[in-house]
């Protein structure tokens, strides 16, 4: 089966959810919190809560504690948090993209990752038949929650300032955060392609890297130049999580990569990208990019220029 990364995206297979959820009781025992600076401290409000209820912001502050947990103290209850991250796994991935959740939050994706690598550091074991499928195709075509959605031309009002700045607020607006003379390495696209990287066979690493390719939007586009040569440089967004995917995966993205990506299709992702000089505010308001921001774009660009096509 190939596996896409798409915008729009479509929502997560019902089907394959209602399968974790028959496969995923509650477990029977209550997950504690993970410190322990006075005693185990409960979560009684996972139990006594309907779970299709939970808020995103609920979610992810329940599996940070597993995230977290296992990571710090590997041999306190690593089963229990394992138990809960299956049984929360199907209502985090529903949430995290309803468009109409208004408590969405970004960190429901990365912190679900987390947890996910924890608990299968190395493949996603098929604890009933088909698992491995079910959550490597529902979580693993997340990307970015519901912000592309909402900057879907058909959607959105023709006087967005998301639409009037296709490199610095269609997906992520840079324009008021810090550090954003380095742009294309938000968290979220860190995770979703680590999550690839790490669970997608070869075949899927084809059709993933040839979808994620056909996604018209330079920002998309200068997000996936700044991570292919963060990669190559072995540079970490995390400090306190590191992902090792498989060689093997390394190996079959760069190739997929090499095949997709001709050097025409980059110099017009160049022009484009750089085409860009201003942001507009959510107050209309009109300024030019920084010099450091657009120095810092033109770098990767020649950066990735020259590594990327050096062997051809």
């Amino acid at each position: 089966m190939p596996f896409v990364w798409q915008f729009p995206y479509e929502p997560p297979d019902a089907a394959a959810l209602d399968r974790m959820r028959q496969n995923f009781p509650m477990p029977s025992e209550i997950m504690p919190y993970a410190w322990f600076m006075t005693g185990v401290d409960l979560m009684t409000w996972l139990a006594e809560s309907a779970s299709e209820n939970f808020s995103a912001k609920q979610l992810t502050n329940a599996i940070h504690e597993i995230w977290t947990g296992i990571a710090f103290f590997p041999n306190a209850y690593p089963e229990v948090w394992g138990e809960w991250l299956r049984y929360l796994l199907p209502y985090a991935i529903k949430v995290m993209n309803s468009i109409d959740d208004d408590s969405w939050n970004p960190l429901l994706f990365p912190t679900t990752f987390k947890a996910i690598y924890k608990v299968f550091p190395e493949q996603i074991a098929d604890e009933y038949s088909g698992f491995r499928d079910d959550l490597v195709y529902t979580f693993g075509t997340r990307i970015f929650p519901q912000v592309l959605s909402r900057d879907n031309p058909a959607t959105r009002a023709p006087e967005s300032a998301s639409l009037q700045n296709p490199v610095f607020n269609d997906i992520w607006d840079y324009t008021n955060s810090p550090g954003m003379e380095n742009p294309g390495n938000y968290d979220v696209f860190y995770f979703a392609m680590y999550f690839c990287l790490v669970y997608l066979n070869a075949a899927e690493i084809e059709s993933w890297v040839e979808s994620m390719l056909k996604i018209e939007s330079p920002q998309w586009r200068l997000s996936i130049l700044t991570r292919w040569l963060a990669l190559v440089r072995g540079e970490d967004d995390d400090n306190d999580f590191k992902v090792s995917p498989p060689p093997a995966n390394m190996a079959a993205f760069y190739e997929a990569m090499k095949r997709h990506l001709s050097h025409e299709r980059f110099r017009t992702w160049v022009a484009d990208i750089k085409s860009h000089q201003t942001f507009k505010t959510q107050d209309h308001y009109i300024f030019p990019i920084s010099d450091a921001l657009r120095t810092s774009i033109e770098q990767s660009l020649v950066d990735f220029e020259t590594k990327f096509f050096s062997v051809e």
